[in-house]
């Protein structure tokens, strides 16, 4: 229990200090140890919030809208129409507003999708797992306990403990991850090629 309280305050403490350098700078310490956490995290927040505040829209083409996935947009759209009528607004399908609002909102969905954290589904991880650790795996209470479990001190280090998984489940486990991750990267790229086009537009 003394220990938890002390874990707190001291994280308290590190929270303390890293507000009051954003404060003095605009940045912490922690947000440079991972600037592609902080652009898949913050900053789609922030896109986002300019989404919802902004009060114009750049005069442009937006030849993006009409390539965006159909089903995705038509999601979008019906969102948009539904706060535009709730607040008392006209719904212009066309308009320059409305285009500009659905890339500000694709503008964040990639840079969320492209989250190197982001959990992607992959059917075959479960049975994979299992194959690999045992039947405990995920019962562990704690890092500590899964450490004891699967790891072994030889020779002053240590070695992890597992199992080798049937050939063809192993194959299907990481084909799923590559394609969950070459979706990732698609999702990057898709945000990146909006950012720098729009760059200069991003403002209220």
């Amino acid at each position: 229990m003394f220990r938890r309280l002390i874990h707190k305050f001291n994280e308290y403490r590190f929270n303390k200090r890293m507000a009051r350098q954003r404060y003095k700078r605009g940045f912490s310490d922690n947000d440079c140890w991972g600037m592609n956490y902080w652009l898949t995290s913050t900053f789609p927040k922030m896109i986002l919030n300019l989404r919802d505040m902004k009060h114009g829209a750049p005069d442009l083409p937006f030849e993006e809208f009409d390539k965006l996935p159909i089903e995705w947009k038509d999601t979008e759209l019906q969102k948009y129409k539904i706060r535009e009528e709730t607040n008392g607004y006209t719904y212009e399908p066309d308009s320059i507003f409305t285009k500009w609002y659905i890339l500000l909102t694709r503008m964040a969905y990639c840079l969320q999708e492209a989250d190197e954290d982001k959990e992607m589904y992959n059917p075959y991880k479960k049975e994979y797992d299992l194959a690999v650790w045992g039947p405990e795996f995920g019962k562990e209470k704690s890092f500590t306990d899964f450490w004891n479990k699967h790891c072994e001190k030889v020779d002053g280090g240590y070695i992890i403990k597992n199992n080798e998984p049937d050939p063809e489940l192993r194959d299907k486990f990481f084909k799923c991850e590559e394609d969950n991750y070459r979706y990732k990267e698609q999702m990057k790229d898709e945000a990146m090629d909006l950012l720098k086009k729009y760059f200069y537009n991003l403002w209220d």
